[in-house]
């Protein structure tokens, strides 16, 4: 099914998601999957970001596969390039993003 990058952002944020796979190329052109979870604290200090993700066509996730540099643990926080969004992966379904 193709959908477009709001609808693919309404579904990635809707509350009845918790988990959701994605497939998007990054800025540097390198392709990148990943299982991912919005609303994770874990980490987090409080100071927030110092710039706004959405005015750059960012989405802040938690990649649950990633490995994160500064702990060695699973699991880290990625910011997700929703102009090279490929697809996501909702509930068993698999959605194309078209652009």
């Amino acid at each position: 099914m193709n959908i477009t990058i709001t609808e693919a952002f309404a579904l990635m944020t809707s509350p009845d998601v918790d988990v959701f796979g994605a497939t998007w190329t990054k800025k540097g052109g390198d392709l990148r999957t990943g299982a991912l979870r919005l609303g994770v604290s874990v980490g987090v200090t409080g100071a927030g970001l110092t710039f706004d993700p959405a005015a750059h066509g960012l989405l802040c996730a938690w990649d649950m596969n990633k490995t994160n540099p500064k702990t060695g643990k699973q699991g880290a926080f990625l910011m997700l390039n929703l102009k090279g969004l490929q697809s996501i992966k909702v509930d068993g379904t698999t959605y194309n993003v078209r652009h």
